[in-house]
Order: structure tokens, then C-alpha cells, then sequence
């Protein structure tokens, strides 16, 4: 199972995710990936760092500002297009894109320090591949970080506002799913599940808050 990107109208996913990283359009997200990046600093820095699902490549570039390198692995191929010819035109030269499946990445055992799944992509795979997602991020890396939406009513409201502000359309919320008629859909886990998730792959796990809405796993 991968996010069913391909249901999707490409253009409408790209615009999302360009203006999900523009804090004039997107100030919600834009202070929730200020936190996740500030939360990153005080983890970790000077390490070799993998993305998995690294999209246009924003958390990448901010990433390898305080980190040794870093590895964006992305299975959409016009997303990758798009995040390395911003490598090329930003010159950095410590960040790599690669079309890798994340839970099939052929990567060596224990190859980087990091890896990072972040913006709640962790919510939208079922239990099976969830655990096949930690079980594989933290054979090639030490630690994983992933950030995940919380279930309860008040954070479901929140993060419904925070997609009015991305998509460009109203959301509908669904149990504990928001979605649009675009085809966009964001889940939500307890830290309960996440933490049965993790028992049962044999790693242990801390949470942190990110904002209310929020949280991250450190999984190791």
C-alpha cells in the first residue's frame, strides 16, 4: 500500500504541496513544520539523514542546513522532477533525491543515524504497513522520527482549518479522517496504537508535542 497518489490529479497535489510549505497561504502548517524543524535541532545535527516521502523537497533543504547529508527517498517521479532541479538551482550539494520506495529501499543496514517521516504521511497507511515502514527505517537508520495527528474532536477541528487553508476547498471530517473531493485525505492515530504499532515491530517509542494537534514519535 502507498499513498494513492496516483487517484489523484497531479497538479492539484503539487499546488497543495507547494502551498502547504508557503507561509503566506498556509500559516497553520507553516507553524507546525517551524516546530518540527526547531524540535529536529535540539534531537539531532551533523548526522546522515533519510526523508522518507521527501515530496518537493522543502524538509530536505532544511534539513541539510545542520545535518552531514541528506537522502530523499520519493516514489512520485514528478515530485522528484521537481526536487532536484531545485538542488540544482539552490547548489547544495550535501542532498540527494532518489526514486526508492521507502519500505523497499535496498539500502544497507543501519546506513544513516536519522530517518524522518514527517507532515502526519505515518496516519494514512494501514497497521500492516506501518509496521513494515518502521520495521524497514530503522534497519538502514538508528532512530525514527515520525509525526503523527491526533484522533480526539478538538485536534480534528484544528487541523480542519489548517486544510481550508491548503486545499483551497472545504474538508469534511469523516470519523477520524479530513478530506476533500480532489481526492486528498488525512488521517489520524492514538499514541496508544502507535505505541502497540511499535511493541509489536520490538522497538520502544517517545512522544513529544509538536503543536495540538501534533505529536512525534522517536522510535528506536
Amino acid at each position: 500500500m502507498r499513498l494513492e497518489y496516483e487517484k489523484m490529479d497531479i497538479n492539484v497535489l503539487i499546488q497543495t504541496l507547494e502551498r502547504a510549505n508557503d507561509c503566506n497561504h498556509a500559516p497553520i502548517r507553516c507553524e507546525m513544520l517551524l516546530a518540527e524543524l526547531n524540535f529536529f535541532k535540539t534531537e539531532f545535527n551533523n548526522k546522515n539523514v533519510l526523508v522518507a516521502g521527501s515530496g518537493l523537497g522543502d524538509d530536505s533543504f532544511k534539513l541539510a542546513k545542520f545535518n552531514k547529508i541528506v537522502l530523499g527517498l520519493e516514489i512520485v517521479p514528478q515530485l522528484l522532477s521537481i526536487s532536484k532541479n531545485l538542488k540544482i538551482s539552490q547548489e547544495v550539494d550535501n542532498v540527494l533525491f532518489t526514486n526508492t520506495d521507502f519500505v523497499e529501499t535496498k539500502l544497507p543496514d543501519k546506513d544513516f543515524d536519522v530517518s524522518v517521516l514527517n507532515m502526519g504521511t505515518m496516519c494514512n497507511f494501514n497497521d500492516t504497513y506501518k509496521m513494515r515502514v518502521i520495521s524497514e527505517m530503522l534497519r538502514v537508520s538508528d532512530i525514527l522520527y515520525f509525526s503523527f495527528y491526533l484522533p480526539d474532536e478538538n485536534s480534528l477541528r484544528s487541523r480542519a482549518s489548517m486544510y481550508r487553508e491548503e486545499w483551497l476547498q472545504e474538508s469534511k471530517i469523516e470519523d477520524v479522517t479530513i478530506s476533500n473531493h480532489s481526492g486528498l485525505r488525512s488521517a489520524s492515530i492514538s499514541k496508544q496504537r502507535v505505541e502497540e504499532l511499535v511493541s509489536m515491530c520490538g522497538y520502544k517509542v517517545d512522544f513529544y508535542s509538536i503543536n495540538s494537534f501534533t505529536c512525534m514519535a522517536k522510535v528506536y
